[in-house]
């Protein structure tokens, strides 16, 4: 019985298809990584106001569901949250999947959508400075304030719109409350920060006294 062994230009065929293939893969499959990150952004909110908008790469990773992020910022409510209010995150409030951090005056959570939320008991004063963050590293959600790790679990993920809101006018329901307050040092990375990370960025707080504050609201 003859062997047989595929001729020359056989493999030399499949060798083509094989890089065709590799050269054709999506562009979406690849990590984006201009600009390196997004932020840090800083501004002033009336609890009644306006929001603020700011655009992202349209074709951007971190836009997808199995994305990697971080997000995190200071704040410094004006009044005590007595009703949720959204304070910054990824997408439209009213999408399927929106990534936001958001507050009360006794919780910290995340919100990804109606019935889609992450809650932490959490103590966040008003006219004082605090430090939220949210982590994601493609399965598992993580909540942090004041640098520590107040929650973690997993949430029903989708792709989100290329845009970064602050304080968004837009509210989930009539029990929410638009943000009114500071925002300081806002920041979207593409990768998940460890908790070693988070405690240090903690640790190091800017000086706020020095800092500008773009106007968020409408004075009136």
């Amino acid at each position: 019985m003859r062997n047989f062994f595929p001729a020359p230009w056989f493999l030399m065929q499949v060798g083509i298809v094989f890089i065709a293939l590799v050269t054709s893969t999506p562009s979406h499959a690849q990590a984006t990584n201009d600009p390196p990150f997004y932020g840090p952004f800083n501004a002033v909110f009336l609890p009644d106001g306006d929001g603020l908008k700011k655009p992202l790469e349209k074709t951007d990773s971190l836009l997808r569901a199995d994305s990697r992020w971080s997000i995190y910022a200071w704040v410094k409510p004006t009044e005590t949250q007595r009703m949720p209010s959204l304070v910054a995150g990824l997408g439209a409030p009213d999408e399927e999947f929106p990534r936001f951090l958001a507050l009360s005056s006794d919780h910290l959570m995340f919100y990804m959508g109606k019935d889609n939320v992450l809650f932490a008991n959490a103590s966040l004063a008003a006219e004082k400075w605090h430090f939220i963050a949210a982590t994601f590293d493609g399965e598992q959600l993580r909540l942090y304030a004041d640098g520590a790790s107040v929650a973690s679990g997993k949430l029903d993920a989708g792709s989100v719109s290329p845009v970064l809101e602050m304080a968004p006018p837009s509210l989930p329901s009539p029990n929410w409350r638009h943000f009114g307050g500071f925002i300081a040092s806002l920041t979207v990375l593409r990768d998940a920060l460890s908790n070693d990370e988070i405690k240090q960025l903690f640790q190091k707080p800017d000086d706020f006294s020095n800092r500008e504050f773009e106007e968020g609201s409408k004075p009136w």
